[in-house]
């Protein structure tokens, strides 16, 4: 991934995601969860939004892999510390 994201921008898709504002185009994770401040959410829908919160620009959800290797968004939220759950989880923007 060329875009640089930090937990600030992370923890604010979080929110985003939580009180619907954002991520809602994103479906629910089937296969792994990121904990963000004690709550589980879709990694592919928290990388995009913070990519958003980040540069302004919008990441849908076929402009990322969501799982593990490269730029996948597990990998990209392990490697900055979240902790990845294998189980899945609904998308709390959706609901």
């Amino acid at each position: 991934m060329s875009v640089e994201i930090r937990a600030e921008h992370v923890e604010k898709a979080a929110k985003l995601i939580l009180s619907g504002m954002k991520g809602a185009e994103f479906g629910h994770s089937a296969g792994y969860a990121v904990v963000v401040d004690g709550e589980r959410l879709p990694p592919k829908a928290v990388v995009c939004v913070a990519v958003e919160c980040a540069t302004e620009e919008y990441w849908g959800p076929n402009d990322l892999f969501g799982g593990w290797g490269g730029n996948g968004a597990n990998t990209i939220l392990q490697d900055m510390g979240y902790q990845i759950l294998a189980e899945a989880v609904e998308n709390p923007a959706r609901n």
